[in-house]
């Protein structure tokens, strides 16, 4: 069989190439577009973008949640999003995130300021910031309705930047014979789904399988999450913490931050920090 024509691919070959690189740009310009305020970290990953799901594991006491208050409140303050933190467990959200205001001010300040004069910086600080936080500690929260009950929050308050605390809590609240592997997908599923629908940034705690912790190192690992559902698959970042202590401290550890996964960085790259644990302070 002949053909009597002749196929030119040159066309279509170029339409392909534009939208690629249309799509390199906008994720280019994308990638800075919600900092961490830890420059180390930003320089590293290129911060968070919208329309994901960003998943922070660590054992119990890693500093999960102060991590990512901390970032949420440089988001509120340094870029002016918006940020709602949906609180399922922690009573105390407010006093960590003012406590890391003080702290960050003594620091900057040389050590030289008192008591009272943090206290009016603080107050001053965050009295106007664009920073949310709903206390559902007490609420019942079926996986089959979250998103739901996420869609009214978000239509509600119109955030950037969605914080939930944390992802295993809701499970916590179904029937204790349910599956956990399938309730945490279903969770998983969800917080994708309303992060790609309202185009906005979502951030989940999520608590890691404690079987994994008998390495020599005791770090976590990205298999760590393999007992939780999806999350591996549909997170966009996922970012594992793990607390060093200091010898001869006691208020002061290192905060190691291994990016396990990244779209635009080889896994495993570590960074530390120092963690003040009593002022809920990274740096």
């Amino acid at each position: 069989m002949r053909l009597n024509h002749q196929i030119s691919f040159g066309d279509s070959f170029t339409h392909v190439i534009d939208k690629l690189r249309n799509s390199y740009e906008q994720s280019a310009h994308n990638t800075y577009n919600l900092n961490t305020g830890f420059i180390e970290l930003d320089e590293k990953f290129g911060g968070f973008v919208n329309q994901s799901l960003n998943i922070i594991g660590g054992y119990p006491n890693s500093g999960k949640l102060d991590f990512c208050l901390q970032i949420c409140r440089y988001m509120a303050i340094n870029q002016n999003k918006k940020v709602v933190v949906v609180n399922l467990k922690q009573p105390d959200l407010p006093n960590r995130i003012f406590r890391s205001t003080m702290e960050e001010k003594q620091q900057s300040a040389g050590g030289c300021l008192t008591d009272a004069e943090l206290a009016e910086y603080a107050h001053n600080k965050l009295s106007s910031i664009p920073l949310e936080i709903l206390d559902w500690s007490y609420q019942v929260i079926d996986p089959r309705s979250l998103f739901k009950q996420l869609s009214k929050v978000v239509v509600r308050t119109s955030p950037d930047v969605l914080l939930i605390n944390d992802i295993q809590h809701i499970v916590q609240t179904v029937d204790i014979n349910s599956n956990l592997y399938t309730e945490v997908s279903i969770i998983s599923r969800t917080l994708f789904r309303v992060a790609r629908v309202y185009d906005i940034c979502i951030l989940a705690l999520s608590k890691l399988n404690r079987r994994t912790r008998a390495f020599d190192d005791q770090r976590p690992r990205l298999f760590s999450l393999s007992d939780a559902g999806c999350l591996e698959d549909d997170a966009t970042t996922v970012l594992l913490l793990h607390a060093l202590r200091e010898p001869k401290e006691r208020t002061i550890s290192r905060l190691e931050v291994n990016i396990a996964k990244c779209q635009y960085l080889a896994p495993n790259t570590r960074l530390q920090f120092r963690y003040n644990r009593l002022d809920s302070y990274i740096y």
